[in-house]
C-alpha cells in the first residue's frame, strides 16, 4: 500500500462515478471506491471533498439496475461512517432508503445502516433532509428481519434524542430567539415521527418482553416480529421515554 496515492485515485474514481450511461463502469467504480476505503480509510475526506457523496446520492436514486445500486450503497454507507453532515446534505438519507423494499435483504440491512448513521448527524438545521425519509425509517421498525428492524429503531432513537435535546433547550429561561424557533420546530418533527407510526411500533415492540399469554405478546407474533434482542429492547424503552417526556 505504501505505493498507493489516494490523490491520484480519488479524482479518478469520482470521474468514473459521474460517467453517464455505463453500468459497467459504474458498478466497477463503486466497487474500487469501497475497496479503497478498507484499505485506506483516510481516503474518505478527500472523496467527499471531490463530491462523491452527492454522485453516488445522484446514482442511486437514478439507477435502474439492483446490482449497481446496492454496490453503490456499499460506497455510501462507508462514507457516512465518518461524514455523516456531508453524506446528509448530499441527500444521503432519502437515497439510501428510496427503493429499500426492492434490495436483497443484505442491501437492506446496509440501506437502514446508512440511514442511522446520518440519524446521527441531525441537527435542526438538517432536520428537513431527514424528513421526506422518516415514514419510511419509522415502518421499518416494524420490519421482519431483525437487523433491519434494529437499525431503524437505532436511527429512529437518534432523531428523538436530537428532537428532544433542542426542545429541551427552548424550554430554558433566557433562550434565545432562534432557540426558541429550532425548539418549534423540533417540536415539529416529533409530531411528524409520531405521525408515522413510530410510537405505535415501539409500543407493539415492547411486548417482545410480555408473558407469552399477554396481549402485548400476542401483538408481537400477529406482526410476525423477528426477536428483539436485549440493546434493541433497552432503546425502544429509552426512545418511548425520551418521547414521553418531551410532549
Amino acid at each position: 500500500l505504501g505505493g498507493l496515492s489516494v490523490d491520484e485515485y480519488a479524482p479518478v474514481l469520482v470521474a468514473l462515478l459521474r460517467a453517464p450511461h455505463n453500468a459497467d463502469l459504474l458498478l466497477l467504480a463503486s466497487r474500487a471506491l469501497s475497496h479503497l476505503v478498507d484499505l485506506l480509510p483516510p481516503a474518505t475526506s478527500p472523496l467527499v471533498h471531490l463530491g462523491a457523496a452527492s454522485t453516488l446520492c445522484e446514482r442511486l436514486l437514478s439507477s435502474e439496475y439492483i446490482d449497481l445500486a446496492e454496490e453503490v450503497l456499499q460506497a455510501l454507507c462507508k462514507l457516512a461512517a465518518d461524514h455523516g453532515s456531508e453524506v446528509l446534505r448530499a441527500g444521503g438519507m432519502l437515497a439510501a432508503l428510496q427503493f429499500v423494499d426492492f434490495y436483497t435483504t443484505g442491501a437492506q440491512r446496509v440501506a437502514v445502516s446508512t440511514a442511522a448513521s446520518l440519524c446521527g448527524a441531525v441537527t435542526m438545521d438538517t432536520a428537513h433532509l431527514a424528513m421526506e425519509a422518516a415514514p419510511t425509517l419509522c415502518r421499518l421498525t416494524a420490519a421482519p428481519d431483525g437487523k433491519v428492524l434494529e437499525h431503524a429503531v437505532s436511527g429512529c432513537s437518534r432523531l428523538v434524542d436530537a428532537y428532544a435535546s433542542a426542545l429541551r433547550a427552548g424550554k430554558e429561561a433566557g433562550t434565545p430567539p432562534h432557540v426558541r424557533v429550532a425548539a418549534d420546530k423540533a417540536r415539529s418533527q416529533l409530531c411528524h415521527l409520531a405521525d408515522c407510526g413510530l410510537i405505535a411500533n415501539l409500543v407493539v415492540l415492547l411486548g417482545a418482553r410480555a408473558p407469552p399469554t399477554s396481549t402485548a405478546a400476542a401483538a408481537v407474533r400477529a406482526n410476525s416480529l423477528p426477536f428483539v434482542t436485549d440493546s434493541t429492547y433497552s432503546l425502544v424503552v429509552r426512545t418511548l421515554a425520551t418521547a414521553a417526556q418531551s410532549d
